[in-house]
């Protein structure tokens, strides 16, 4: 009996010790861990936010100063939404097969592109074609 009472509580300390590990792996986003011991620039989904961040802040540099007009931040806005939607189908099962991280890199370059030329042509936010009567301050608040 004595030895039966041992096992049971060392069986329950046990499963309490593993659920309590469980939990604390509880920084997931689309089925990634963030705590998951890879070094540094070896995390797929980690390059990817920081990509994603990058664009981000060029958006919005290209807004501030006029070179991205109305109509070509509505198509790189499609073109983030589609990124995401893709960042979030393909994670669902907690992992990117090497199509997967090729499709997602391949909608990144593509963004990036958009972003590049949409910053370098000659269409200005303050032309008489793309006039627009709101101040910067309305793009800040989208992102």
């Amino acid at each position: 009996m004595n030895t039966l009472k041992k096992s049971l509580i060392a069986l329950t300390v046990a499963v309490a010790a593993l659920s309590g590990a469980a939990q604390a792996h509880g920084g997931e986003r689309y089925g990634h861990e963030h705590r998951h011991g890879h070094h540094k620039g070896d995390c797929f989904i980690c390059t990817v936010d920081k990509r994603q961040a990058k664009q981000k802040k060029r958006i919005r540099e290209g807004v501030r100063s006029g070179e991205i007009t109305q109509r070509e931040l509505h198509r790189i806005r499609e073109q983030r939404r589609e990124v995401r939607w893709l960042e979030r189908h393909f994670g669902e099962d907690g992992h990117y097969s090497r199509g997967e991280r090729k499709r997602l890199v391949k909608e990144l370059d593509k963004t990036s592109r958009m972003i590049a030329r949409s910053k370098h042509n000659d269409a200005h936010r303050h032309s008489d074609r793309y006039a627009y009567h709101n101040d910067d301050r309305r793009y800040d608040r989208r992102w």
